[in-house]
């Protein structure tokens, strides 16, 4: 064998090389053999070429920068003999007849393996190949039993391609650890079935909950293979169905406003056509742009208390106030947001512990405690009836528990920061009356914004805002 031949850890030792270019990044090695006679296996005569077929070969053993690819001059021959005419390719031991990859790859594939860290996907890559031949290789060369059932387990299908006729391959996986216990091919029946049916009866037995989407071939499974197992719906395709159905709902206010909308233009002796534009009515400003208030998840909201000028609604607006807003105009995005939040709330509290519930009457509420002991390590005692506080096993606050509704707060003047308590000697007529001293433009904005929140109290804070102001840019502010 030629030391090129042994570079390129090629077994066929009459190969050789015959030309070699390079094209960009793809460094082109032609192979082929020296011709030397051919006798029919079949009955002894003399075969004759019918030419050359040229093969291309991925072969990445070389990793110098290029992408090696092997031209492979593959000579057909046929028997002389007119009864016989038996024919045959050149065959060689590096290739298979029927792949486009040589054997050596399967072998850096299956050795790239032993990383534990690497994707599939980074295999295909680096060997200038498919995720599905990687994983098919891998297959083809490494038997992995299942591991055993655990008490729950889960099932998701997953893009890969390892069966022509479907797309999706079927992923169970241990929940406890994340572990996958067995990877099929295929999600179909015909193939899910005699799988499930060859693991023993008692195995089987022993799994309390199925975990899946919202796929109901999986749902059925319960019933099917696993006879005393619970169906469960994993938290994030229900939050998923929720959000989405919620985002319908709005979308269809949105349809409805802007009806609404054209329907007072046309009645008011307006045409529409395609080059009329009708300006956004504050509903259907307020729904397009501030929609994601009602849609993301609470604890990924950062509030703004700011205030800053709506250029659209014409006055002072804080995050708060465009959540308040959105919910004045239809009350059931409030209701509908409050109850995905409380199925949140509830997946966040018993992660990792399927067989516990909160109790049904456990709504979002907000117990107030004496700002001294903010950021503090608290501890909190619940009952039926009361919600208490302590720190240093003193009790700090004690407060009536409240039920029924979320969104509820319980607090105490007294705990609230001295700056705070000030809030309190103000009302509405306060505000109104001051605000008229300085102008019916200010007065309008103020009375609006008391208007915005079911609490008038906690709209003060944004009145108080624009004292501020007053106190730098009014003139008649005294």
């Amino acid at each position: 064998m030629n030391s090129i031949t042994e570079l390129l850890n090629l077994e066929d030792a009459d190969i050789f090389i015959s030309n070699i270019s390079i094209n960009g990044t793809k460094k082109i090695l032609t192979l082929e053999t020296k011709p030397i006679r051919h006798f029919c296996p079949v009955c002894g005569f003399k075969m004759y070429s019918r030419g050359i077929k040229v093969r291309t070969i991925n072969h990445p053993v070389l990793q110098d920068g290029y992408e090696l690819v092997l031209k492979l001059k593959q000579r057909r021959w046929r028997c002389t003999n007119t009864p016989c005419s038996y024919t045959i390719n050149e065959s060689f031991n590096f290739v298979d007849k029927r792949k486009r990859n040589t054997n050596a790859t399967d072998m850096l594939i299956i050795h790239a393996f032993r990383d534990l860290s690497v994707s599939a996907s980074s295999i295909a890559s680096k060997y200038k190949v498919s995720d599905t031949y990687v994983l098919a290789t891998f297959d083809r060369y490494v038997k992995m039993d299942r591991l055993p059932l655990s008490d729950i387990i889960s099932v998701d299908e997953v893009c890969l391609d390892l069966d022509p006729n479907c797309r999706y391959a079927l992923v169970i996986q241990d929940f406890y650890t994340g572990n996958p216990i067995d990877l099929l091919s295929s999600r179909r029946t015909n193939d899910t079935e005699p799988y499930f049916m060859s693991i023993p009866l008692e195995e089987r037995s022993q799994v309390k909950y199925l975990i899946s989407d919202m796929y109901n071939p999986h749902i059925s499974w319960v019933n099917r293979y696993f006879p005393t197992a619970v169906s469960v719906i994993d938290s994030f395709h229900v939050i998923q169905w929720i959000t989405h159905k919620l985002d319908l709902y709005i979308r269809e206010l949105i349809k409805n406003f802007k009806k609404r909308d054209r329907d007072a233009y046309t009645a008011n002796g307006g045409i529409i056509d395609e080059h009329i534009f009708i300006p956004a009515s504050r509903e259907v400003y307020l729904l397009q742009k501030y929609r994601w208030l009602i849609l993301a998840n609470h604890s990924s909201i950062t509030y703004h208390s700011d205030l800053r000028m709506d250029t659209l609604l014409h006055c002072l607006m804080n995050t708060y106030d465009y959540e308040d807003s959105l919910f004045m105009i239809d009350p059931n995005l409030r209701e509908l947001r409050d109850l995905k939040e409380l199925y949140v709330q509830f997946n966040t509290r018993n992660a990792g512990k399927p067989m516990e519930r909160l109790e049904k009457n456990m709504l979002y509420t907000v117990y107030q405690f004496p700002y001294e002991y903010i950021k503090k390590k608290v501890d909190v005692k619940v009952t039926d009836t009361t919600i208490e506080i302590f720190y240093n096993h003193n009790c700090i606050a004690s407060h009536h528990r409240l039920k029924g509704r979320l969104g509820q707060y319980s607090t105490v003047t007294e705990h609230m920061p001295e700056n705070h308590q000030k809030y309190l000697e103000w009302n509405g007529n306060r505000f109104r009356q001051w605000t008229e001293r300085i102008g019916i433009n200010t007065y309008t904005v103020v009375n609006a914004m008391l208007a915005s929140k079911r609490v008038e109290q906690q709209t003060y804070r944004s009145c108080m805002g624009l004292l501020k102001l007053a106190e730098k840019y009014s003139d008649t502010f005294a």
